[in-house]
């Protein structure tokens, strides 16, 4: 992580750096503050003073405040700093405890002294029902298979369960020998506080809205690369011939760039139409696929350098406002300038 950040800093990356649970430890986390970079990072909720941010934010979310809004779906937040020391050589998080709490004094002391960062801790009702649903699936499932059932080792059958239901379930054996399972009580109690709640961290100084759309780039990236390789065929090249490789790459590239431009502009299009008076729109529900197949009239017909679109039709210029046909003709003239694509650059590309 130290030559990440020491690249990100001589390559002149100015950027916040987004990173996947896997990376997210006291040691990682210190660092990228060390050196000033900001980031943002889900947490996996191992660490004790994280646990403690979660028991905290159960009873902090029920304040009107903690209602959040973003993308289309609500949350409720609850924002906490979280420090980072150094104990015995190994990096560690600190967060602020109750007065009341033993120790509480030395531990402010040692969090004052820390190298701060940002927690929010996050709950969404779809991710509850998601955890819920996912949690009974498989202890439903283990109920039935295993209950009143006969076994010559009880003990090895329920060690070989995974780990997640053994952390819900147990087992006793009556007097004629027959397996009973029983559910515990304290971790189902334990799931039910925790279900839909994550924690991000991110640098000092973040807000809710940066935090939550830096890490929707991420899934965005994610996708793009998942198009590349399954919609755009981009991990088959299909040609031994290095010229045609690259010649294919560009196609590729292009197409890429063409996707999630069409992708950028539907993403928050329901929010800017009732943000107008016409408040319906015709793309309403379109994706990607729909709406290049929309776009199959316009065509761009002539010799390079003098193209011509043709006719442009009223589902293209009419019912897709988003991508509507302004300027036609001079984008036909420049089809490749680094210019938002319309409806005009697409017939172009298409074209091709």
């Amino acid at each position: 992580m130290q030559s990440t950040a020491d690249d990100m800093k001589r390559l002149g990356c100015r950027g916040r750096l987004v990173t996947d649970r896997g990376f997210e430890s006291a040691y990682n986390v210190s660092k990228l503050l060390d050196p000033g970079v900001d980031f943002t990072t889900p947490s996996n909720a191992k660490a004790e003073p994280i646990k403690k941010l979660m028991s905290m934010a159960v009873s902090d979310m029920e304040k009107s405040s903690a209602f959040m809004f973003h993308e289309g779906r609500a949350y409720k937040s609850a924002e906490y700093e979280v420090g980072v020391i150094d104990i015995d050589g190994n990096r560690e998080y600190i967060v602020r405890v109750p007065q009341n709490r033993k120790n509480s004094a030395r531990n402010d002391r040692s969090f004052e002294t820390s190298r701060r960062l940002k927690a929010f801790v996050v709950f969404n009702l779809t991710k509850a029902v998601d955890d819920m649903n996912l949690m009974m699936s498989a202890i439903n499932e283990t109920e039935l298979r295993l209950e009143n059932t006969k076994h010559k080792d009880l003990d090895s059958v329920y060690r070989k369960l995974h780990p997640y239901i053994r952390r819900y379930l147990d087992h006793s054996v009556d007097d004629d020998g027959i397996m009973h399972i029983y559910r515990k009580t304290n971790a189902m109690t334990f799931a039910d506080n925790r279900a839909g709640m994550f924690v991000m961290l991110s640098s000092a100084g973040t807000s809710w809205g940066r935090m939550m759309s830096s890490y929707d780039v991420r899934d965005r990236v994610e996708k793009a690369f998942d198009v590349y390789k399954n919609d755009l065929d981009g991990n088959r090249t299909r040609t031994g011939n290095e010229e045609r490789v690259g010649g294919r790459l560009f196609i590729k590239f292009i197409a890429l760039m063409m996707r999630i431009r069409i992708r950028n502009l539907l993403r928050g299009r329901d929010r800017m139409v009732l943000s107008t008076e016409q408040k319906k729109d015709s793309m309403k529900g379109m994706g990607v696929d729909e709406v290049i197949l929309s776009l199959n009239t316009l065509m761009a017909a002539g010799n390079t350098g003098d193209r011509r679109l043709t006719e442009v039709t009223r589902n293209v210029g009419g019912d897709l406002p988003a991508l509507r046909a302004r300027r036609a003709q001079e984008r036909a003239d420049h089809p490749l300038m680094m210019q938002p694509i319309q409806s005009a650059d697409l017939g172009i590309i298409l074209s091709l």
